[in-house]
This record gives structure tokens, C-alpha cells and sequence, in this order.
């Protein structure tokens, strides 16, 4: 079976959602873990990042 991957833009980059591994408040800004052991520091609100993301996911 075909696996649909969803992509979500924030701020200026594109993260597959699946890749993510945990987010956090930042002051204004949200950072975001990847299981690629990449961090990245996003100018997005933490709660909208979280409303994005499904249900249960963190």
C-alpha cells in the first residue's frame, strides 16, 4: 500500500512530518527536532505548529 507523506511548510521550509522528532517553545519562535538530529529554529508559534500536527502526536 502507498504511504501518503505530508508536507508542511513553515516559515521558509518544507518538513516532512513524519521526520520530526519534538518541538519546544523558543521565546517567540518554535524549535523543532529531527530524527536527522538536525534542529531547527523556526519563526512560527509553537501553538500553531502543534494545531498543524495531528492529534496525539505530542
Amino acid at each position: 500500500m502507498n504511504k501518503i507523506i505530508i508536507w508542511l511548510k513553515i516559515g521558509k521550509v518544507f518538513i516532512d512530518q513524519e521526520s520530526i522528532r519534538g518541538l519546544k517553545r523558543k521565546g517567540p519562535q518554535t524549535q523543532i527536532s529531527l530524527f536527522s538530529n538536525q534542529v531547527l529554529v523556526v519563526n512560527a508559534s509553537y501553538d500553531k505548529i502543534i494545531e498543524m500536527l495531528p492529534s496525539g502526536r505530542f
